[in-house]
């Protein structure tokens, strides 16, 4: 698979290196809204070709898919032209709407293409094993029934106010868009996407000094906030998301018999570039599991893999045959993720006023 890129943001240089080490695709081109700056990354980066335009790279008929990581605000335009040019598509994540994510569904399904978002985390192994957990097997008799599960994502931001990211007209959810994506997408993920009935969310603005400051929502990005999700059976899930403190990657998963935790649930550690730089990198990734009747917590240790690498394995299998029930389910769970935030979202404006999902069980 041929793919181009549409942008020259620095989120791109992973992607590329996944690419690069799949074995099952290539990077071919990359466009810019100026040519110059397309020939210089493309210099930059080994890639053949470079267009000064979007509209160039999808009317090339070698570019068999396109990876889109600009600004939130103008993916759907993109998304929809590039099935039209009938290309696959990766898309970066978060989504305005889940409306949005409806139609860039219906506009690849209509084109025969494969739709989906650069979520890593839940391609790697590590995700499916815990799923198998006894934690969240459910028996006749209701065992494990009753579960808590809480994520945090952090890191610290808060100086570099040129980001893109603390422009609301570019990226209008902030914070919460931008890392509560990974807290809402791990907590739907391990609940097997069943979305919750309710949502509550507080948040705290650029320049508040605290979260009961008065501020222009509109003029101001989110920096930082708090959720929890309200599943069936009891079960809940809390979250935190912040660009006010050092890195921090936690979830837990506790029951009346067992508790699970992952110290990096996004970004492992021993195999992640961007964050933790070494020499040798080890693709592996562990978890934790303590038992009612344990001393101590027990090490999981998962079978190689690399999340980035297998997202992009995973994506040219979906472009392969992308009406498969579980290549096209990746679309659903995009849009699963897009509508949950979007509860958060409103819930957070309306200073933590809950928020139901229609159609959703135990009301």
């Amino acid at each position: 698979m041929r793919i181009g890129i549409l942008s020259t943001a620095n989120i791109a240089t992973k992607v590329i290196d996944a690419i690069r080490k799949s074995g099952v695709a290539e990077v071919y081109a990359v466009a810019s809204r100026e040519l110059t700056k397309a020939q210089a990354y493309a210099t930059k980066f080994n890639i053949p070709v470079a267009f000064g335009t979007y509209a160039e790279l999808l009317r090339d008929d070698k570019v068999d898919a396109v990876y889109i990581p600009l600004p939130t605000n103008h993916r759907l335009e993109w998304v929809l032209k590039a099935a039209e040019a009938k290309k696959h598509v990766l898309c970066e994540k978060p989504f305005l709407s889940a409306d949005e994510v409806r139609q860039m569904r219906e506009a690849c399904s209509k084109n025969g293409v494969h739709f989906q978002d650069n979520t890593m985390m839940v391609h790697h192994l590590r995700f499916n094993q815990i799923r198998n957990e006894k934690i969240f097997q459910v028996g006749s008799n209701g065992q494990n029934s009753l579960v808590r599960m809480h994520s945090a994502f952090s890191f610290y931001n808060i100086l570099n106010q040129s980001d893109v990211r603390f422009n609301p007209s570019l990226e209008k959810d902030g914070c919460l868009g931008d890392m509560g994506w990974y807290n809402i997408r791990a907590s739907l993920h391990l609940f097997d996407y069943e979305l919750p009935s309710r949502v509550i969310c507080f948040a705290k603005f650029n320049g508040q000094e605290d979260w009961s400051q008065e501020v222009d929502q509109t003029k101001q990005s989110i920096v930082s906030a708090t959720g929890t999700l309200f599943f069936s059976r009891g079960r809940t899930a809390t979250f935190y998301c912040s660009y006010e403190e050092l890195l921090q990657q936690t979830l837990t998963v506790n029951s009346s018999d067992q508790s699970l935790t992952i110290d990096d649930f996004v970004l492992p550690r021993l195999n992640e570039s961007t964050l933790f730089p070494r020499e040798v990198y080890n693709d592996r990734a562990v978890y934790s599991v303590l038992d009612a009747t344990s001393e101590a917590p027990v090490a999981r240790v998962v079978e190689p893999c690399t999340q980035h690498v297998q997202l992009i394995r995973n994506f040219v299998s979906g472009s392969k045959t992308p009406s498969d029930p579980k290549y096209y389910g990746y679309g659903e769970q995009t849009w699963k993720t897009t509508r949950v935030l979007e509860a958060a979202v409103a819930s957070a404006r309306a200073n933590g006023k809950i928020v139901y999902l229609e159609g959703t069980e135990n009301k």
